[in-house]
């Protein structure tokens, strides 16, 4: 480049442009200033009212936990019960039924459910209690997992015996099995029955309750929607689901629908028969369906959110989340519970072990909360 073209144009890299001016610090208004200051001293005020509230609600919750009342009134009201043919979802229609309640049975094993019926109304005539000329219980077979019957079943439900005030998803399925050995028909039929299946009531009988603004909703959940349990993964991610959408549906009803209640139910595990729970080793004994059927009924008389049966796990799983996982572990390693899988366990000579692959040899079976095994089989078919 001659030296004439380099003093025209400037060296490479130059421009004409002038350099940028330097930005000037505007500091903030006095009014930008005071609305800060105002919004601090506000949420401050704020925080320091929340901490009052807590403690009078602390304050209140201890009081009740040491003298606790006795709840509402539940004569004359409809309860309907899925999963009521066996097991917990039989003694809770039971111990409802005793409160004064109409009930609802709903199961797809026919013969378990029309048993419950009967045993209902068998009581209620011993027990000299006035129908005023509405059924005590009636029963219903339904697959809880079949969105369709379930819109039908609420319509029916609705014709027969009026409309339902409590709603207690109860109906579920055990299935233990190695992450590895799980087939996707389990999965999806654990899914269906124990996560699903609320969607599909709830959408159901909800209306009604928004309609009169009254109304309860029960899930029983499990402490396995606390803590994982291996062998179990299928049914405690189940749990877990269902544990977040019934606090999805708090969050939801606490603002405008305050007289629809929620109660979520978390046993600890269940003794319903003893040739289904042979695969179980644990370091807590385990608990009897009408303790937990009767922590049900005092659930929603007591218009409880959460209720964990035995009542100390709440507390013990809820301080174990301060500690390290690994605190946590050794914890669990002395209050263990080992699941060995049917398949895995050794047949004894009197009875043969299952076929791999069938509901018996890998345990759906109505364990915690649910069907009869036989019943789940049925479901199984009917999917």
């Amino acid at each position: 480049m001659s030296p004439k073209a380099l003093i025209e144009t400037g060296p490479p890299g130059l421009t004409d442009e002038p350099p940028p001016m330097p930005v000037a610090m505007v500091s903030p208004s006095p009014s930008a200033s005071r609305q800060r200051f105002i919004s601090m001293v506000m949420l401050a005020a704020e925080v320091i009212w929340l901490l009052v509230q807590s403690l009078f609600m602390i304050l209140d919750a201890v009081y009740h936990a040491i003298k606790p009342n006795e709840g509402k009134d539940l004569t004359g009201k409809l309860v309907l019960i899925t999963g009521a043919g066996h097991g917990l979802g039989k003694e809770t229609a039971l111990q409802f039924a005793r409160q004064g309640c109409r009930v609802v049975c709903v199961d797809v094993n026919k013969v378990g459910n029309d048993e419950t019926v009967r045993e209902i109304l068998l009581e209620a005539e011993k027990a000299g209690a006035a129908a005023n000329g509405k059924p005590r219980a009636k029963g219903y077979v339904c697959n809880v997992a079949d969105r369709k019957k379930i819109q039908e079943l609420a319509v029916q439900v609705t014709k027969d015996m009026g409309d339902v005030d409590i709603l207690v998803n109860n109906a579920g399925i055990l299935t233990e099995h190695s992450f590895r050995d799980a087939t996707p028909e389990e999965i999806d039929l654990t899914i269906n029955v124990n996560f699903t299946s609320h969607f599909w009531t709830i959408q159901s009988f909800l209306p009604g309750m928004l309609k009169r603004n009254s109304g309860h909703i029960v899930a029983i959940a499990s402490v396995g929607s606390f803590i994982g349990v291996a062998n179990f993964s299928t049914y405690c991610a189940t749990k877990y689901a269902v544990d977040g959408l019934m606090s999805s549906l708090h969050e939801e009803f606490r603002a405008k629908q305050k007289n629809i209640k929620l109660t979520t139910v978390h046993p600890y595990f269940i003794n319903t028969r003893p040739d289904l729970i042979k695969g179980w080793h644990h370091r807590l004994p385990l608990i009897t369906p009408d303790r937990v059927a009767a922590a049900v009924v005092r659930g929603v008389r007591r218009e409880s959110i959460s209720v964990t049966i035995p009542k100390f796990l709440f507390y013990l799983i809820a301080v174990s989340r301060f500690f390290p996982q690994n605190v946590i572990d050794i914890w669990r390693d002395v209050f263990y519970t080992h699941i060995t899988p049917p398949n895995k366990i050794s047949p004894s000579p009197a009875a043969p072990a299952a076929a791999n692959g069938t509901a018996g040899a890998n345990g759906v079976s109505p364990a915690c909360n649910g069907l009869a095994n036989g019943a789940a089989s049925e479901v199984k078919k009917d999917l």
